[in-house]
């Protein structure tokens, strides 16, 4: 569908493709032949994929040597479970992975269209996830509007491979989707794009989705117009990242703020400031400790003050409701534990 809406563009005009996959989402539905290919792969279970995991990112230079391995103490170890669990949950983890699989397969169609139809070097290229591994068993939650019907993997099965497998996922980063950790916000960031100088590089740089518009209108050169059609749009907000691409190396200039079901956070430079629903800031040098294992706040009350008050204010200026256990019964929400 996304190669026939390339197709009929009017030649001569510029497309904009929004294209948002549900897989790899909950509910765990793939083709058996992509289920086939990780048959066994993840037998050996969570507790040494996750270690395993985190030592294939370090040699791809996405970890650093330094930081600790996050692990979920409320877990249970892969050896406590029977051999027809470790079955049942193996099969989830193949399923997962032939639903990525199968996005991966459809995304190289696409490019390989935009690459014989001559399209693909005067197009801006970017993949992203929205947040980080899921952590609720969706499948068996209250809002489930259907029971599983048939086995993983099959278009009856309402299965999610929840937080077991998600801790696999994230590794070595600390939490899951919904939290403000570095596993609930930190996604994969992939672009390509007119003009590129260089390609298989890993930059850094911390960036949000708010500064995609920015570097869009950089790299195309268009300005932000002032009214459109006589509207009056609301300010730019975001920083280009093209100083990054182009160069390799950029400074955020603004802080970055987080808030969802009253969990917040505040990212400032290498530090981030994170505070829970009910509870204290805590703080974290992102530099040092992207896994989120020492907390510095007691250290330095300056910075949290700072933070809060940053918080504040873009609380303020955005819109953003307090959150309450009140609001908690209305959406019928039951929040989870971090």
């Amino acid at each position: 569908r996304a190669i026939d809406f390339v197709k009929n563009t009017p030649e001569g005009n510029p497309f904009f493709l929004y294209m948002a996959y549900n897989a790899p989402h909950w509910p765990l539905h793939a083709k058996a032949e992509d289920i086939a290919k990780y048959k066994g792969k993840y037998d050996a279970g969570w507790d040494e994929l996750r270690k395993l995991r985190f030592e294939n990112i370090k040699k791809l230079g996405l970890a650093d040597e330094h930081w600790n391995l996050f692990k979920d103490k409320l877990l249970p170890s892969w050896d406590s479970l029977s051999t027809e669990e470790k079955a049942d949950w193996t099969l989830k983890m193949e399923v997962y992975a032939a639903m990525v699989d199968n996005l991966d397969q459809n995304i190289g169609k696409l490019l390989n269209y935009l690459g014989t139809t001559d399209q693909l070097e005067n197009t801006v290229v970017i993949f992203l996830s929205d947040n980080g591994a899921e952590n609720m068993d969706v499948g068996k939650m209250p809002f489930t509007v259907k029971r599983n019907e048939g086995a993983v993997g099959t278009a009856g099965s309402m299965e999610a491979y929840s937080k077991k497998w998600a801790q696999v996922s994230n590794s070595p980063l600390r939490s899951y989707k919904s939290s403000p950790y570095e596993g609930g916000t930190a996604t994969p960031f992939i672009i390509r794009y007119p003009g590129q100088k260089d390609s298989g590089k890993i930059l850094e740089g911390g960036a949000h989705l708010v500064d995609l518009m920015p570097t869009l209108l950089d790299i195309t050169g268009v300005k932000y117009p002032e009214t459109y059609n006589g509207v009056t749009p609301n300010p730019l907000v975001g920083e280009s990242l093209l100083p990054l691409l182009s160069q390799g190396k950029w400074d955020r200039e603004q802080p970055i703020c987080f808030e969802w079901f009253g969990d917040r956070a505040v990212w400032l430079g290498n530090l981030k400031g994170v505070h829970q629903y009910q509870k204290e800031w805590e703080l974290y040098d992102l530099s040092t400790d992207r896994t989120e294992s020492n907390d510095i706040a007691a250290s330095q009350p300056e910075t949290i003050a700072k933070m809060d008050s940053i918080y504040n204010k873009w609380a303020t200026e955005n819109g953003v409701i307090p959150w309450s256990e009140e609001m908690a019964k209305k959406t019928q929400f039951r929040r989870q534990s971090h």
